[in-house]
């Protein structure tokens, strides 16, 4: 636990120094967030996401968003649980061993290692490759090298000469002043560390937001549904029904019968489970357009394409929808990522009247333009 402390404390302090020569960008209840950090957010999406660019202001508006979020859960005590703190720890101490061992080293090293051993004819199964032996032979060197690996080595080597550190000081000393050191010396590296802290966060609060608010609840989705099914106009009409193709009109009335109270999206289930082979029936339901079905085309939509099945009787059971959707479950995805979109809009006004939001402008205009100023 105390070391948890520690980190915590020196992850904050240094976000301070770090301050004094990266000017805040976005201020949300006093608290600064520098414009590296929006930098850093804004073009790895750019990175990721090459089909998806925005511009500028649209960023930072998400970034404003985002910390908000993370402004509501920390004022919700969810960074004080000693299991986020752990998991931050455990995530730092995962990142700062990419920054305690040159990687490049260790695999030159272990490749060197690998070929020796294979020119000595040490290696005798073909399947034990470079790949599934580098970690054991990085170990074999580790043991006899004070329990450091050749990158870690040359880690040591580096820190000891640039930061001029006593000589009295261990190799193990010395890789601990350096971990300690790496959000001063690495902005990336304490990027990475908030990012890191901000998505555990951000996690947490919205599956808190979105439970409180029956993300897709049907009564929810039905009412959201009625008062926007305009927003969902089709550009052609749609059959909302099934497709009975059987042995004779008494099996047709039989099935309409069956599934005449049963909602929709239960037909398909309810016939199968009340019909078998010998009854000599092929059923399906859904919703058509004109060019998805060719009896659904010919019965429905009135085209002549001789379609001809297995059965006597074709027919169907059903409704045409001729411009909208006739409930919610009919665009089911469309109005659930659109009702996600509401309570998200929702949410975004009430954190904006509760903490007071400044956009440093002048700063805004410097984004990614600093390093030539």
């Amino acid at each position: 636990m105390k070391s948890t402390s520690c980190f915590l404390l020196l992850f904050f302090a240094f976000n301070v120094v770090m301050a004094q020569n990266d000017p805040a960008l976005l201020t949300i209840n006093g608290k600064s967030f520098l414009r590296s950090e929006f930098e850093y957010i804004y073009n790895k999406s750019h990175l990721v996401d090459k089909d998806k660019q925005v511009s500028l202001k649209e960023g930072l508006l998400l970034f404003e968003n985002y910390k908000l979020k993370v402004a509501e859960a920390e004022s919700m005590g969810l960074d004080t649980a000693s299991s986020f703190r752990n998991l931050l720890l455990e995530y730092r101490q995962q990142v700062a061993q990419t920054y305690l061992t040159d990687s490049l080293i260790d695999d030159r090293v272990a490749r060197a290692l690998y070929d020796s051993l294979k020119l000595k004819g040490a290696i005798p199964d073909e399947n034990r490759t470079f790949g599934n032996m580098k970690k054991s032979l990085l170990r074999f060197y580790a043991v006899r090298h004070e329990g450091f690996t050749p990158g870690t080595q040359s880690v040591i080597a580096r820190v000891r000469k640039n930061d001029r550190l006593a000589s009295e000081m261990s190799n193990k000393e010395v890789l601990a002043y350096e971990y300690l050191q790496l959000e001063r010396k690495y902005p990336e590296f304490t990027h990475q560390i908030q990012e890191y802290h901000d998505g555990i966060l951000l996690a947490e609060i919205s599956a808190k937001y979105f439970e409180h608010n029956h993300e897709a609840d049907s009564i929810a989705l039905a009412k959201f549904f009625k008062k926007h099914r305009k927003d969902y106009k089709w550009n052609a009409p749609h059959y909302k029904g099934a497709l009975i193709m059987c042995k004779d009109n008494d099996t047709y009335k039989r099935v309409k019968r069956v599934i005449k109270k049963i909602p929709f999206q239960k037909w398909n289930d309810v016939v199968k489970l009340n019909f078998s082979s010998h009854d000599s029936i092929s059923f399906e339901s859904g919703i058509y357009v004109e060019g998805t079905n060719r009896f659904i085309d010919q019965l429905i939509f009135k085209k002549r394409n001789g379609a001809v099945g297995h059965y006597p009787v074709a027919r169907t059971y059903g409704k045409l929808l001729k411009k909208y959707p006739q409930e919610y479950k009919d665009v089911l995805n469309l109005v659930t990522v659109d009702y996600k979109e509401y309570l998200e809009k929702l949410w975004i006004d009430s954190l904006m009247g509760k903490y007071k939001v400044e956009i440093n402008e002048q700063v805004l205009k410097t984004v990614n333009d600093h390093a030539k100023n």
